[in-house]
């Protein structure tokens, strides 16, 4: 399965991979990240069970605020 994440083609040993399978995999557990998948962004409540598909584009950006 090849996906594109934040604009960097990766090729995976998986057929099926879930978005919190990837997450996981990444220790990208981080309370507040906007994801997209083809410019769709995921919400919360459809993160758990969201499965990738060959070819998906995500964005995946780390949200942070502070003064």
């Amino acid at each position: 399965m090849k996906l594109t994440i934040n604009h960097k083609e990766e090729d995976f040993s998986t057929d099926e991979l879930t978005l919190n399978q990837l997450l996981k995999n990444r220790d990208l557990t981080f309370k507040r990240l906007l994801i997209r998948i083809n410019g769709s962004v995921v919400t919360e409540e459809e993160k758990s069970d969201k499965v990738l598909k060959d070819g998906d584009q995500l964005d995946i950006v780390r949200i942070i605020s502070g003064g």
